[in-house]
């Protein structure tokens, strides 16, 4: 064998995939989980490796428990002749028996997820499929909580199964977590008090905040209507805003203990004074 067709023999072999961080958490004050990232199997086809879509379709079927005939479609329709997704979250019997299947591939990826529901949903936002904040502190703090990924080479067998590690390209680092000033169980009482007003005065929508008088922590910031961050494609993008932070109002007499503490502050008047 010629040197240049050893060196592309090798360059087959090799392949490579991008270990990806884990995702900071985000707590509220007490340590109580707003937002975390668990990992998750998921298993793939590869069209440019599979010559009979249907066959492979058919013996795919049962293990992941879809409908060979969408199996198929995907595979065929693919954009992608790499990868294309078939099945989120497979437990490892599925991952086992898929991969006997040629053409068929098991990766591991992060899946975001929010126990407090719509609780703290217009605080906190949520992440895309790439695992990148599209709203709230996941947006703000996208950079921060999203880590440092690190490209992995190994040599692979004919079927694309790793054999041994060739080398890795930057370092993995998870990314840093955040802890609010919010306390969960005072955000609770706030949005069922708030979700009365709104049924009694058919109000369109609605805002409160409860904060610390000694230090101004936001304990609780509600805003009304709200939204399922595991459920945003069904969700009117106008719900996604924290209308306490976003939108305009009139402040009315509220406004005027802070007008008063002002002025007696520059000594302009004092507190005999009508």
């Amino acid at each position: 064998m010629k040197n240049t067709e050893f060196i592309d023999a090798c360059l087959r072999q090799q392949r490579s995939y991008v270990d990806q961080p884990r995702r900071g958490e985000i707590l509220d004050r007490c340590g109580r989980v707003l937002a975390a990232s668990n990992r998750i199997r998921i298993i793939f086809a590869e069209p440019r490796r599979i010559s009979n879509p249907q066959d492979v379709s058919n013996k795919l079927a049962p293990i992941v428990g879809m409908d060979p005939n969408e199996i198929c479609r995907l595979i065929n329709e693919s954009g992608n002749p790499g990868y294309v997704e078939i099945k989120q979250d497979a437990d490892i019997n599925q991952c086992s028996d898929a991969l006997k299947i040629p053409g068929i591939g098991v990766q591991t990826d992060w899946e975001r997820y929010y126990p407090m529901g719509s609780l703290v949903a217009n605080i906190i936002g949520f992440t895309g499929r790439e695992n990148k904040g599209l709203e709230g502190l996941e947006l703000k703090y996208d950079k921060v909580m999203r880590g440092t990924p690190a490209r992995n080479v190994f040599f692979a067998d004919v079927r694309r199964r790793p054999i041994r590690p060739k080398e890795q390209e930057g370092v993995l680092s998870d990314g840093y977590g955040i802890i609010l000033t919010i306390d969960a169980t005072i955000q609770q009482f706030v949005r069922d008090e708030l979700e009365k007003q709104c049924r009694a005065f058919e109000a369109e929508s609605a805002v409160a905040i409860v904060a610390e008088p000694k230090t101004g922590a936001i304990l609780a910031m509600v805003s009304l209507p709200d939204f399922d961050p595991a459920d945003i494609s069904t969700t009117d993008p106008n719900n996604f805003r924290s209308r306490v932070v976003t939108d305009w109002y009139e402040p009315g007499s509220i406004i005027k203990p802070f007008a008063l503490a002002t002025a007696l502050e520059a000594g302009v008047v004092n507190k005999q004074e009508k």
